[in-house]
């Protein structure tokens, strides 16, 4: 998958990820203007429209719509994370899947996608297990969303520096990314004062040492979890 994904990056680039990188413009998101166009009901970015569509596995969608669907979604009401990790785990623990494996694998990544639809894992699983189950027409439905979300995080930062640092809204997905464009995760996260995640990378041949990743957001996300506690809290000690 790592080939894959390093060949398409070089493919859209036309160079190396190291220089695309480096020739590229980067723009962060309007997280303000975001959350206004995707609440608007009379325009076409309004989520639950887009949603939809991307839910129907409408192709047409572009870059700007992924950028509304990823980084709106943190604007929109939605349930805690489903965790079927052990079950997943107990199953890929086995020396070869069998086809009623990969069918449970699904199952069990769908339920997840219902909860985390961007989510570069889950997108990465699915098109891998249709795509063994000689199902090619879903496996490409997957591979097209796995690689439009991932050109949407790498359209807003080159990842060099803690002030041009890409941006997540899941911690998992700053891990997929790095394995996505082909390297591997060196052990070492750290956080900086602007809020970025610093993740380091083995030797690789393109001399990068480690990777920032904006997480601002995912801080506001537990900033505004936090509060909804307290209120909840308070209103049940009047109660």
């Amino acid at each position: 998958m790592k080939l894959y994904f390093l060949l398409f990056v070089c493919f859209c680039m036309g160079y190396s990820y190291t220089q695309a990188q480096s020739q590229r413009k980067f723009e962060k998101p309007d997280y303000e203007n975001i959350e206004k166009i995707t609440k608007d009901k009379n325009l076409d970015s309004f989520y639950p429209k887009l949603f939809n569509r991307y839910n129907n596995n409408d192709t047409s969608l572009n870059i700007t719509d992924f950028t509304n669907l990823y980084y709106g979604y943190f604007f929109q009401e939605h349930n805690s994370p489903i965790n079927f990790n052990d079950s997943i785990k107990a199953i890929y623990s086995k020396n070869e899947l069998t086809k009623s494996d990969r069918q449970q694998l699904i199952f069990y990544t769908k339920k997840q996608l219902e909860i985390e639809p961007y989510s570069l894992a889950y997108l990465n699983r699915m098109e891998n297990l249709y795509h063994d189950l000689g199902i090619i027409d879903t496996s490409n439905l997957y591979r097209f969303k796995l690689i439009m979300v991932a050109k949407t995080l790498v359209s807003t930062g080159d990842g060099k520096t803690d002030t041009t640092g890409i941006h997540v809204n899941s911690i998992s997905d700053e891990y997929t990314l790095i394995n996505l464009l082909g390297y591997d995760f060196d052990g070492k996260q750290s956080l900086t004062s602007n809020q970025c995640d610093y993740l380091t990378i083995k030797q690789n041949d393109d001399g990068i040492e480690g990777m920032y990743f904006d997480v601002k957001q995912i801080f506001k996300g537990y900033y505004k979890m936090f509060d909804i506690g307290k209120k909840k809290k308070r209103h049940r000690k009047r109660d």
